[in-house]
């Protein structure tokens, strides 16, 4: 308690509170709020600010801000096939990761205002015969609180197409994490579940049902699920940040995220689905899904496709970001175009200055191997050439036992035990550091 005490004296003396006599004196005036810049001169400020992410080769997409209904700024980046030299256009279809997980809350919220399912509904009810179907509920997996593991296929089983119905075979065969309701742990699987119940709510397929409840009613042009075998016009590929430029990702058909991130789309497609939503064309129920919190947020990434959506009510700006190829310079534009937006002042990014160096091979083989993310998602390393490359990344050696991974643009650090074997990662990012313990070598 004195310590408490302490510390609430010494915030009150640097808030400017007479401690001693219990007055409080009035604050310092407030700078005036910039005003906010004009179209021609915001388009301006934009380009002069991405310069040198662009230069740097880490922009490859489609970026797209607006005001209230107005569009102010929307222009591509890089190549939707690096190979065949097609540059990205507005038109270009990315797909957009874990962005469709509200959109498969929105088919929920949806069949529960028409009375078809309700989130208390046990998942017994819908799926018989799934582990603890009795006690885990449609709410569990909207929230990740089912147990169900982040990931339930292997590599060979996510580059072909996949349902929805056998992807609920597959995380049946899953122990899951812990007693459902008892914890919560991001889970892609557990959607691909929801998908499975919206099928069998809705009496469509979950593709079905995006395209009639949501890409209909909302006017949408460019959204779709599908999987790799089918033809979709004007699709991206995905690539992965390497230290000499773009490198194809690995083959992945993302219809294993059914439900989860198997949508493809297009930021101005994202943005009318975000106005028809706040406009009610999608129903109240999922309406409230988008708009109960203050701000809305979405993020997704998979396999070097990234995408954001970021919208503030108080503002009134809309940033939206599709692309395929995840890089850290995504996470600056996010944070920095609201307030470049503003007018206020905001730092030109420095070109990246990375100096890769070249290591032993035994040494790269050493650190090849499986490890947790966050205690629970297993991830593997694995040595590709004169760099390490996990899920979505590739990890550059700027030391013996340091790496850039220019996806998140975080150091990864080696950490060994005394006998030299590795002990964890530690993946640092700005003031975080997420440790990795290995669980086994390659």
């Amino acid at each position: 308690m004195r310590i408490h005490a302490l510390a609430a004296v010494l915030l009150a003396c640097v808030a400017g509170i007479g401690v001693a006599t219990g007055q409080t004196q009035a604050p310092p005036p407030s700078p005036p709020a910039p005003a906010p810049l004009d179209a021609d001169a915001l388009r301006k400020k934009i380009d002069a600010y991405l310069q040198p992410l662009v230069a740097d080769g880490h922009v490859s997409g489609t970026l797209l801000l607006a005001r209230g209904s107005e569009i102010l700024y929307e222009r591509s980046f890089g190549m939707a096939n690096y190979e065949l030299g097609v540059p990205n256009t507005p038109d270009t279809r990315f797909c957009i990761a874990s962005i469709t997980k509200p959109i498969t809350v929105m088919l929920v919220a949806q069949l529960a205002e028409e009375k078809k399912l309700a989130v208390s509904d046990p998942l017994e009810k819908w799926i018989p015969g799934f582990p603890e179907g009795d006690k885990i509920t449609i709410d569990h997996l909207l929230n990740h609180r089912a147990g169900i593991p982040h990931r339930v296929t292997t590599p060979a089983e996510e580059a072909v197409p996949r349902t929805a119905a056998g992807m609920v075979e597959l995380a049946r065969q899953q122990k899951l994490l812990f007693p459902p309701g008892s914890q919560s742990v991001y889970s892609s699987a557990g959607y691909s579940v929801l998908a499975r119940i919206v099928e069998l709510a809705s009496g469509t397929t979950y593709e079905q049902a995006v395209a009639e409840r949501i890409v209909k009613r909302a006017g949408l042009r460019d959204t779709f699920h599908v999987t790799s075998r089918a033809v979709l016009p004007r699709r991206a590929s995905s690539y992965l940040a390497g230290p000499d430029g773009p490198r194809n990702a690995p083959l992945v058909d993302v219809s294993f995220l059914v439900g989860a991130g198997s949508l493809y789309s297009t930021p101005a497609d994202l943005f009318r689905l975000l106005l028809a939503v706040r406009d009610g064309k999608l129903g109240e129920a999922a309406r409230l899904s988008v708009t109960a919190r203050p701000r809305v947020a979405m993020n997704g990434s998979t396999n070097g496709f990234r995408a954001f959506l970021d919208s503030d009510p108080a503002t009134d700006l809309t940033v939206i970001f599709a692309g395929n190829m995840a890089t850290g310079a995504l996470d600056r534009i996010r944070a920095d175009l609201p307030r470049l937006t503003a007018g206020e002042s905001v730092e030109t990014p420095q070109r990246l200055s990375v100096q890769p160096v070249r290591l032993d091979p035994a040494v790269l083989a050493r650190y090849a191997g499986s490890y947790l993310l966050g205690g629970s998602t297993p991830f593997t390393v694995e040595v590709a050439g004169n760099t390490l490359e996990t899920t979505g990344r590739v990890l550059v050696p700027i030391s013996e036992t340091s790496f850039f991974s220019p996806a998140d643009y975080g150091t990864v650090n080696i950490v060994l035990k005394p006998d030299g074997s590795v002990e964890r990662l530690d993946w640092v990012l700005a003031d975080r550091v997420i440790a990795c313990p290995r669980v086994a070598p390659e």
